[in-house]
């Protein structure tokens, strides 16, 4: 497979009230075509500023660093006027709130014909609308978000974002808000949708289990630095990172009978510059040289990525 998106070594800073906030700290990593690509990690990771950057949605008081390119093209580097031709109609985005994403005065037919860059027809609509799985769409058309369930409100946010055939969706924990149900019913959507329009998705959460039914190649963001990258199954199966392992030793069992495992401490202050690892205050495997040490994302043997001295033996090459 191709690469469609490349991140590297991308930086992000916040200037507030003269402090500076590393919202996202030197992270690389690859999108490919066809890809449903996951970015998992705890609320302050950094998921969704990262979501923001690619779309370059991000406020007048922040320092980018680094590089996204997206068919060889520096999205950082494009003029606005060049970036609103890719935002939306090339990459487009599935936002976690439906409700509030969508104009509540304006009938939802009508704005999923605004998204639509050919063929603005009603027609195209009720296309749509069949595609996201909802019924009687012509019925749907005239109806405005508050007369539509919860689901059928992400599954028209699914049809704006697919509106015009973009190449990458992103998918801001999309099904959040939803019943276990439901969620079931918008995964199987999204990965239908994949293989249909032949686009790549990159799916943000915070559930692993979430990921591991929708995802193959999972990224673990932790204070804004990327800890581990590896298939989800082979995470959850042996994950390496003490992060991961916690991440995942939290997920709620059916036969636990103890109280439910959480990650002791608060997560590393985005106001510090990092000297050492940024898990070190809440890690149960520290070692001395990990305050002090802060060790880049690296390959493994096994094509596993880390960042981690308790596997530095094992390091086979820097990724770059």
């Amino acid at each position: 497979m191709n690469k469609l998106l490349q991140i590297k070594n991308l930086s992000v800073n916040f200037l507030v009230d003269k402090k500076t906030i590393h919202a996202i700290r030197n992270i690389s990593f690859d999108l490919y075509e066809n890809e449903i690509l996951a970015i998992v990690g705890e609320s302050g990771s950094g998921k969704s500023v990262l979501m923001h950057t690619i779309l370059k949605l991000l406020s007048n008081n922040t320092q980018v660093f680094g590089n996204i390119y997206y068919k060889n093209k520096d999205l950082l580097k494009l003029k606005e006027k060049d970036m609103k031709k890719i935002r939306g109609s090339e990459i487009s985005i599935i936002f976690q709130d439906p409700f509030s994403s969508l104009n509540p005065t304006m009938k939802i037919g009508k704005q999923i014909l605004e998204a639509v860059q050919e063929n603005k027809s009603k027609q195209k609509v009720y296309d749509l609308l069949e595609d996201v799985e909802i019924k009687n769409p012509i019925a749907k058309y005239n109806n405005y978000p508050h007369q539509l369930s919860g689901g059928e409100r992400q599954r028209v946010m699914i049809a704006i974002a697919i509106a015009s055939n973009p190449k990458i969706i992103i998918a801001d924990e999309p099904t959040t808000s939803l019943d276990v149900t439901i969620q079931k019913q918008i995964l199987d959507l999204l990965k239908k949708i994949k293989d249909k329009y032949k686009t790549s998705i990159i799916f943000i959460s915070h559930d692993l289990s979430v990921v591991k039914y929708i995802s193959k190649k999972t990224v673990v963001m932790y204070a804004g630095k990327i800890v581990e990258i590896a298939n989800i199954n082979n995470l959850i199966s042996s994950p390496y990172h003490p992060y991961t392992r916690m991440l995942i030793e939290a997920i709620p069992k059916i036969t636990q009978e103890k109280d439910i495992f959480s990650i002791e401490g608060s997560t590393f202050s985005s106001h510090k510059k990092e000297s050492g690892c940024l898990f070190y205050n809440r890690c149960l495997n520290k070692k001395r040289v990990c305050e002090n040490s802060l060790l880049d994302i690296y390959k493994l043997k096994n094509d596993r990525f880390v960042s981690c001295h308790l596997y530095k033996k094992e390091m086979e090459c820097k990724e770059k």
